[in-house]
C-alpha cells in the first residue's frame, strides 16, 4: 500500500482522539460552550496584536475542539491556551486577509465541541433573537431541512447537497475523507434524509458511501424523546452493529452525516462505533443544529 505522507502529515494535526464513552461523553455535556458561530459574536473576530514585538492576528475561542484544528490546518495558525481557560489561534499578520475570508465563508458554519475528530454543522435550525416575543424564525438552511423531511421537497434536497458538499470541498480534514456514512435510521425505516443526503454527496464527490454497512437491529423512532441521562443507555440496547468484516473501513477517514445534532448522543455513539471497528478518524457533518443542547429541549 503506498502511504500518502502529506495525507498523514495534514491529519497529524489533529493529534490522537479522546477515548469516546458514556462517562467521556457525559463530561463533555457538562462543559461550556459548546459551539461557536462567528456571525454570532459581538466586535472584531480576527484581531491585530497591539502587543509590540507581536506581529500577528488572533482569534479568540471557547474551545478549541473542532475549529481549532481547522484553522490550524487550514490556515497555518497557532492555538494555545489563554489565562481564563479558553483557548486562542494565533496568525502571523499576513495571513489576515486569508483568515478573514474564511470568516467570511463560514460565518454561519456552527462549529461544536465533540470527542470527534471534528464535527460542525452548516447552520442552526432557528436564527438566534433576543426578543422572546419574536418567535422562531427559520433560518435557511434549517428551512430547506424542514421542507426536505416533512415535504420531501426536490429543491430543498438539491440545496443541502450543494450546501454538504460545498462544506466538504472546502474545510480541512473533511476535503480528504475517504468516505461518508449517514446515522442508519430506525429499525423498520427504509429510508430517511440523511442516507438520501449521503448517496447523492458521496456520488458528487466521488468518495466512498458506506452507509449500508452500519445497521441499529432494533433502535426504536422513540429514542428521540428518551431523556438525555438514559439516552447512551437506550442506545446500548439499539443494537448497533458496523460491518467491516473485509477490513475496508480500517484506518479510513470517515464524514458521519446526520440532519440535526441536538445533544450530540447520537452522533457519538455511532461515531465510537466506527472507530471500535477500525476507523482512523470520524468527523462529524449535521445540516442544522438545535438550539438545546438536550435531547428534549
Amino acid at each position: 500500500m503506498v502511504v500518502n505522507m502529506a495525507y498523514l502529515i495534514k491529519f497529524s494535526r489533529l493529534g490522537q482522539d479522546p477515548d469516546i464513552s458514556a462517562e467521556s461523553f457525559e463530561v463533555l455535556r457538562n462543559q461550556t460552550p459548546k459551539r461557536k458561530r462567528f456571525c454570532d459574536l459581538q466586535g472584531d473576530i480576527v484581531v491585530v496584536s497591539n502587543k509590540e514585538g507581536d506581529d500577528g492576528c488572533y482569534i479568540n475561542l471557547g474551545f478549541k475542539e473542532s475549529i481549532g484544528p481547522i484553522l490550524q490546518c487550514q490556515l497555518g495558525g497557532h492555538c494555545f491556551p489563554k489565562n481564563d481557560g479558553k483557548f486562542g489561534v494565533r496568525f502571523e499578520i499576513d495571513k489576515k486577509p486569508d483568515v478573514d475570508a474564511f470568516v467570511t465563508q463560514f460565518n454561519r458554519t456552527v462549529f461544536i465541541r465533540s470527542l470527534l475528530s471534528c464535527c460542525v454543522a452548516l447552520d442552526m435550525t432557528f436564527e438566534t433573537s433576543t426578543d422572546e416575543n419574536s418567535g422562531l424564525k427559520y433560518t435557511e438552511v434549517g428551512l430547506h431541512e424542514h421542507s426536505a423531511k416533512e415535504e420531501n421537497a426536490e429543491e430543498s434536497i438539491l440545496f443541502l447537497k450543494d450546501q454538504l458538499t460545498s462544506h466538504i470541498r472546502s474545510l480541512s480534514f473533511y476535503r480528504h475523507a475517504d468516505g461518508l456514512a449517514c446515522i442508519p435510521p430506525s429499525t423498520g425505516k427504509e429510508t430517511c434524509l440523511p442516507k438520501i443526503l449521503a448517496q447523492q454527496v458521496a456520488s458528487e464527490l466521488e468518495i466512498e458511501d458506506f452507509t449500508e454497512r452500519l445497521i441499529f437491529k432494533s433502535k426504536d423512532s422513540s429514542l428521540q424523546t428518551t431523556a438525555r441521562d438514559k439516552r447512551w443507555g437506550a442506545l446500548d440496547s439499539s443494537g448497533l452493529e458496523v460491518d467491516n468484516s473485509d477490513s475496508l473501513l480500517d484506518g479510513k477517514v470517515v464524514i458521519l452525516l446526520d440532519d440535526l445534532y441536538q445533544s450530540g448522543a447520537t452522533m457519538h455513539y455511532v461515531g465510537k462505533a466506527l472507530k471500535d471497528s477500525g476507523v482512523r478518524h470520524v468527523l462529524g457533518l449535521t445540516i442544522v443544529k438545535s438550539r438545546s443542547d438536550t435531547d428534549n429541549g
